[in-house]
């Protein structure tokens, strides 16, 4: 077989118009298999080279490592942004500056606004200037419109759902109640509201109607026994008033109580009054008179009177025999009841001899 392929070489090397052979030299075939073999090397070099230096980019550009021409500057973006002040923008304005540096824009809630128009937003829960991740959402509150005020309407004096329609008809959204004791309105009605009657408030804002609970009772304490002063200290310490009189009395001593009204225990509404009598000790009796009466009439005059009478003994005198004479107390002197008159008994004049 290379017998034949050095023929044709052989051949080939001849002019169609010579007839001469040219010389074979069988050195020409060495040459040209060795430089065919160098130009496949070479070629085989290029290839492993081109097949390394594609592997090296891949990898350098996954991990990070590599780096072009210009230094340490990144031909990434920053995988961080700032973000802005959206206070003050409209939803679309607010949107198309995110967007433009790859953020999203989330609205969370409307609030009513005196001084921002529907729709433009009021505050960012992200401030601005913080650094985020690209790609993260920035929360917002948007402005509902201004603020509508309304007047408070005047409901004191009125039922509770009386003056709660009142208030929903005057355009407030939004009414509470509270109840609390009170000496003057009637049980149900209401006192007063807050904020107060008359003042301007925003429509949404929470009105509160004070609701009278009546008077607050309380239990009226026991003074039987003790100083007027006592007395009405105890019920003033409960929010209640007192009336004193007074009377005599054979048990109770001077100036303590007698009795009360109402009783001990029973229910008054705050500022009610207690009735109580403060004795005046017992009361005197005056003594009557009893000289010239005899001893029978004389006892009897001071019994009926409250009073007793003893006899200190028999004297002469100008009385006729059996009378009284010289009664001590005198007669219409003022005593306690129950004390004794002493007086003597009249033997007569003395006989004449």
């Amino acid at each position: 077989m290379e017998e034949e392929e050095r023929r044709h070489r052989r051949k080939s090397y001849r002019s169609d118009d010579d007839t001469d052979e040219l010389p074979y030299d069988e050195d020409d075939d060495e040459e040209l298999s060795s430089g065919t073999k160098r130009v496949n090397k070479v070629l085989l070099g290029v290839i492993i080279a081109m097949i390394v230096a594609i592997a090296i980019f891949d990898i350098g550009s996954a991990t990070g490592l590599l780096r072009f021409a210009g230094g340490d500057k990144k031909t990434e973006k920053s995988e961080t942004v700032k973000v802005p002040d959206l206070v003050g923008m409209t939803e679309e304005e607010a949107v198309e500056k995110l967007d433009k540096i790859d953020l999203k824009l989330k609205v969370v809630s409307e609030e009513e606004s005196d001084k921002y128009d529907k729709g433009v937003v009021i505050s960012q829960k992200t401030a601005s200037g913080t650094k985020v991740p690209r790609g993260s959402t920035v929360p917002v509150v948007l402005s509902s419109g201004k603020v509508e005020e309304i007047t408070i309407p005047d409901v004191s004096g009125m039922e509770e759902d009386e003056a709660k329609q009142k208030l929903k008809d005057a355009g407030f959204k939004k009414t509470d109640s509270e109840y609390t004791y009170d000496e003057t309105a009637p049980e149900g009605t209401v006192i007063e509201t807050s904020p107060a009657i008359g003042t301007k408030v925003p429509a949404d804002q929470t009105v509160i109607v004070k609701v009278s609970k009546g008077s607050e009772s309380v239990s009226v304490p026991n003074i039987v026994g003790m100083t007027k002063d006592a007395a009405m200290n105890k019920l003033g310490s409960v929010g209640l008033q007192g009336s004193a009189t007074s009377k005599y009395s054979d048990s109770v001593p001077e100036g303590q109580v007698i009795s009360q009204n109402p009783y001990a225990g029973t229910k008054l509404a705050t500022g009610s009054t207690v009735s109580y009598v403060v004795s005046k000790g017992v009361q005197n009796v005056s003594v009557p008179t009893i000289n010239g009466s005899s001893e029978a009439n004389a006892l009897s005059a001071l019994k009926a009177a409250g009073l007793k009478g003893t006899a200190l003994g028999n004297i002469k005198s100008d009385e006729p025999l059996g009378t009284v004479i010289k009664q001590k107390p005198a007669g219409g002197k003022e005593v306690a009841p129950g004390s004794t008159v002493t007086y003597y008994i009249s033997l007569g004049p003395d006989s004449e001899e």
